[in-house]
């Protein structure tokens, strides 16, 4: 099966999305207890689901919260989903890279009219003498 620039983009959508969702939830409850660690907190209760490893690794309940592994995660979570992102981008427009290429190699062509007019002929107001038979008419160029 041949994947089109179309099918790519699903695919880089159905493969970032898990990665989104949990990027958004772990990052949302960093930041909250962050800021909480910042106002003073020094009690974080343990979290439940996708986040409780999360809140075990980094400290909860009556052990102390370990800023430090909080911004860290942060930071990391942050190249990573950035650079999935490229790599899918990159993924997904690489075809249309390709055709670009192709198109490149004819090189510079001018611009060009299928209809171009030819160059004018004299000026309008120039007389013309001696084209005909008789010598002494004089033609005027329309």
């Amino acid at each position: 099966m041949r994947l089109t620039p179309r099918r790519r983009a699903v695919v880089a959508l159905l493969v970032y999305s898990p990665l989104a969702y949990f990027f958004v939830g772990w990052s949302v409850d960093l930041v909250i207890k962050l800021l909480l660690r910042l106002r003073g907190g020094n009690y974080f209760g343990c979290g439940t689901g996708d986040v409780g490893l999360l809140d075990r690794f980094n400290g909860c309940g009556v052990s102390s919260f370990h800023t430090g592994y909080a911004v860290v995660e942060l930071v990391l979570m942050c190249v990573t989903v950035v650079a999935v992102a490229y790599g899918l981008a990159r993924w997904v427009v690489l075809p249309v890279q390709q055709v670009a290429d192709t198109v490149t190699r004819f090189g510079p062509n001018a611009p060009r009219c299928s209809q171009t007019e030819d160059d004018p002929g004299p000026p309008l107001n120039e007389n013309i003498k001696g084209r005909f038979f008789f010598a002494s008419l004089t033609v005027y160029a329309i």
